[in-house]
């Protein structure tokens, strides 16, 4: 929950580090980005970074292998 100082799954008492980034983008764009492997390779990880391509299933239940 950005600004709040609180995070979905932290122990009361226990700080959470939260990053936060805005993106001058469409939403559709951005989404499809951080979820084409293509992009994924590119977008996650530091400069020389080697990204091993994987599988993801956004749905509610879904997995990320």
């Amino acid at each position: 929950m950005p600004g709040t100082g609180k995070s979905a799954g932290v122990d009361p008492g226990k700080a959470a580090f939260v990053i936060v980034r805005a993106f001058s983008v469409p939403r559709e764009f951005l989404f499809m980005v951080w979820t084409d492997p293509e992009h994924r390779q590119r977008w996650w990880g530091a400069r020389g970074v080697t990204i091993i391509p994987s599988r993801m299933d956004l749905r509610p239940g879904g997995i990320y292998h």
